[in-house]
């Protein structure tokens, strides 16, 4: 199920949701309103090229009376980098404005187009959040969920154990410099613990492994050799988790052949790819083109312009070059003679070679 609710995260990674826009305000046409309304709305100024939205539609449900809420707006874009645009431009314009951007008078609110289950699990800090905000504790909720809290002395990044602790903690905690210092004991406390019963859990199955082999090659029983089976893969996955973090760590930029290290690393090759992909050229007139098949066309006539000889096709112009009365052209032409000459090959007569013979 965890594979499936990636999968699903995945396809939505070009999304983008809208709250709270109003009933119809979009028009028959809710592609193009979207094309003009994003950028006017966010800012002209941070898109300089313009947007490319394959659909844009509301939730499918019935459309709610006047007086309720309405359906979200679903946005599918192109290009993944201008989603990201879109939210990190819709956060930073809600800073700055203390408060969410607004439409005809009404907050207008955008998130990133998750799945149902991931959605769940984020709501679960909700309760967190409301303490934290209480206590004048920046923070923000990181994809896909884990939460980051702002602190004088830096930023720290915690997904599990917090909502337990605060709700323990916050209701009594004087300050938040007190309560940092006790979550930071607390969960130094949980990740040793936490290493403690993962080491113990791998003994306990590098044990049972072993002892399964035994009785495996004494009896050949298939239900042992099932069981024994079932134990190698929970021993595999708890290794290949920690050797997932490894590779993560690594940073590396070539592709490696693996279960799980090729789409760790083909994720960082494309995101490398992406930051080295020409956005706009300028043409032969003069003129920038942001259009890809005008760029593809510029390239292509730039090389073929630079491979092309620039010297002359016409035999009676070629002849006429050769006749100049050019001492470093005769001497050259004698030279290529002489060479010709040595080797055995004939040397065909002209004006020139004539003189040169």
């Amino acid at each position: 199920m965890e594979k499936v609710d990636q999968l699903e995260n995945y396809s939505r990674r070009n999304n983008i949701r809208v709250i709270h826009l109003g009933e119809s305000c979009e028009g028959n046409d809710p592609v193009n309103f979207f094309v003009n309304w994003i950028p006017a709305t966010l800012g002209q100024e941070h898109f300089t090229e313009p947007l490319i939205i394959e659909r844009a539609h509301r939730a499918f449900g019935p459309r709610p009376p006047a007086d309720q809420r309405p359906r979200p707006v679903l946005i599918r874009l192109l290009k993944c980098q201008d989603r990201d645009k879109i939210l990190r431009i819709a956060a930073q314009r809600s800073r700055e404005n203390k408060g969410p951007i607004k439409y005809d008078g009404k907050p207008v609110l955008f998130f990133p187009d998750l799945s149902a289950s991931l959605v769940k699990c984020r709501k679960e800090y909700d309760r967190v959040k409301t303490e934290l905000r209480s206590k004048d504790i920046p923070f923000a909720l990181l994809h896909p969920a884990t939460l980051r809290i702002t602190l004088p002395d830096g930023r720290r990044r915690f997904a599990d154990q917090i909502k337990l602790f605060c709700e323990t903690n916050c209701p009594s905690s004087p300050n938040s410099f007190i309560l940092w210092d006790t979550l930071k004991a607390y969960l130094r406390g949980q990740i040793i613990s936490y290493k403690k019963k993962y080491m113990a859990e791998i003994e306990k199955l590098e044990t049972d492994i072993l002892k399964l082999e035994k009785e495996f090659q004494q009896s050949g029983s298939k239900v042992l050799y099932q069981s024994l089976l079932n134990m190698k893969l929970k021993y595999n996955t708890l290794h290949t988790y920690k050797i997932e973090k490894a590779i993560l760590r690594t940073k590396q930029r070539y592709y490696e052949l693996g279960e799980k290290a090729h789409k760790i690393l083909s994720w960082q090759l494309r995101k490398e790819e992406s930051s080295r992909t020409i956005n706009a050229i300028q043409t032969e007139a003069g003129s920038v083109s942001h259009n890809p098949v005008e760029i593809n066309d510029t390239f292509k006539q730039f090389y073929a312009n630079l491979y092309t000889s620039e010297s002359p096709e016409d035999l009676t112009k070629m002849d006429e070059f050769l006749k100049t009365d050019n001492p470093i052209l005769r001497h050259l032409i004698k030279m290529w003679c002489e060479t010709h000459r040595s080797l055995g090959l004939k040397v065909g007569l002209s004006p020139i070679t004539s003189e040169t013979k």
